[in-house]
C-alpha cells in the first residue's frame, strides 16, 4: 500500500461522524484532532518496530514505510 493512502486510510478512522471532509483545491483538509491521533498511531508503531530485537530487513522495511506514512500524514 502507497504511504499517501495508508495516511489518508488512518486518519479517517479517527474521524468522527460529525467531522467533514472538505475539498479545498482538490485537496483533501481533515480535522487536525483526526490527524494527530494518527500520528500518535503511527508514532507508537514506529516505537514498536525500534524496539524488535530482530532488525531483519522486513522490520527495517515496515519502519521506513510507517516513517514516510508519517510525513504524508502531516501533509495532509
Amino acid at each position: 500500500m502507497k504511504t499517501k493512502k495508508k495516511a489518508i486510510e488512518l486518519v479517517k478512522k479517527f474521524l468522527s461522524i460529525e467531522d467533514t471532509q472538505a475539498r479545498y483545491g482538490g485537496n483533501l483538509m481533515f480535522s487536525e484532532e483526526a490527524k494527530q491521533c494518527a500520528i500518535i498511531t503511527v508514532d507508537k508503531i514506529i516505537d514498536i518496530l525500534y524496539k524488535l530485537s530482530d532488525c531483519s530487513s522486513l522490520v527495517v522495511a515496515e519502519r521506513d514505510f510507517y516513517e514516510e506514512v508519517k510525513q504524508e500524514i502531516e501533509k495532509l
